[in-house]
């Protein structure tokens, strides 16, 4: 089902009140010293183990280091996704887990009534058919499941990621995430954080055979608010007109995308959806068509939003995809009851044809 980036996700303790937490993505540092263990295919999930120290001085602890481990578990399968639906579901092939990792009292003390722990965390990508540098680690946990006391414990459980493969091909997912960035919230406002770094060790590079149908739509590179590392995406657009084609008429320029493209990115959460952009158009009036549509029906399987072009000059137009857009999806929280919203600025990298249409004198 659909999730919004902060997804609610229960998370167990061991055999104290605690729990946790979150995901979200932090850059993976190059592996320096670090031993590659050979590539491994993936025909059945991977188990992916390593530890980790955590400093504790944004919160004044000096004692000895405090250790936490993690597991990657990489499963078997990959799949090809296109659009912004993607983004809002658990999508990619790992899961992640954490051991229990026990506080300092002193620190346990300074993080009592939470109502939201955050952790960032990324494992790197790479091959043809990899659309990000990395895969994304997240989930959440809120208000009922922390502890109404001070927090004991820090641990997470079936955390998953929003790994993006853009086509078919072959990618490599090559874990351990570097580092585990741990953020308390109180009065969902963030306290200082607990970094853990991996201890150096072997990094082990899985094969993912990614399959689904190619796609011939327009491809965008989009940077977003909610995704803070550029991706690749396919976008399945149409452009269609409506009016007399004949100079001294008004066509009115359709721009629709169905499910695999601008469509329902989060039907269960999103309030509301926006488009802003211009189609570039050339031949006998070059210009363009200024594009900027708004709806709430953010469960329909069509997203369209129209322009309107005046006919001055007969002969031949085409009219092309945008060359860049802003699509911005507002996803209200039902626990906060205040509207969030992701941004997301694309910019067109391949050549699709676009529509030509006629002007008669």
């Amino acid at each position: 089902m659909p999730r919004s980036w902060w997804v609610e996700r229960q998370m167990l303790t061991g055999t104290v009140l605690g729990a946790l937490v979150v995901a979200a993505v932090l850059a993976v540092t190059p592996a320096g010293a670090w031993v590659v263990r050979p590539a491994a295919p993936a025909p059945h999930a991977v188990t992916v183990s390593n530890r980790y120290t955590c400093d504790l001085s944004n919160y004044g602890y000096t004692g000895p280091p405090v250790g936490i481990s993690a597991s990657a578990v990489l499963g078997p399968a990959a799949t090809l996704q296109t659009g912004f639906s993607p983004l809002f579901r658990e999508t990619g092939p790992v899961s992640f887990n954490t051991s229990v990792a026990t506080l300092p009292a002193s620190v346990a003390s300074q993080l009592a009534n939470l109502d939201r722990i955050s952790l960032q965390a990324a494992i790197a990508v790479s091959g043809a058919s990899a659309a990000t540098p990395v895969a994304k680690i997240w989930g959440t946990v809120l208000g009922a499941l922390l502890p109404v006391g001070p927090l004991t414990q820090l641990q997470v459980v079936n955390a998953v990621d929003t790994t993006f493969f853009s086509r078919p091909g072959t990618a490599w997912l090559t874990p351990p995430a570097a580092s585990l960035v741990f953020t308390p919230y109180r009065n969902f406002r963030p306290l200082p954080t607990i970094s853990c770094q991996a201890v150096p060790g072997q990094v082990t590079a899985v094969k993912y055979t990614v399959t689904g149908p190619a796609s011939h739509a327009p491809v965008y590179s989009c940077a977003s608010t909610f995704r803070t590392t550029p991706y690749l995406s396919p976008l399945s657009m149409s452009i269609t007109t409506s009016g007399v084609r004949q100079v001294g008429h008004v066509l009115t320029v359709t721009l629709s995308s169905p499910g695999t493209g601008l469509a329902a990115p989060a039907p269960n959460l999103a309030s509301k959806l926006a488009f802003t952009g211009k189609l570039p158009v050339t031949g006998a009036q070059a210009g363009q068509v200024p594009l900027n549509g708004t709806t709430t029906s953010t469960d329909s399987p069509t997203f369209a939003t129209t322009g309107q072009l005046r006919l001055t000059k007969p002969g031949a137009e085409r009219i092309s995809y945008p060359r860049t857009f802003v699509y911005t999806v507002y996803t209200q929280n039902r626990k906060q009851q205040n509207v969030k919203k992701a941004v997301f600025t694309c910019a067109l990298t391949s050549n699709p044809a676009g529509l030509t249409v006629q002007v008669a004198p």
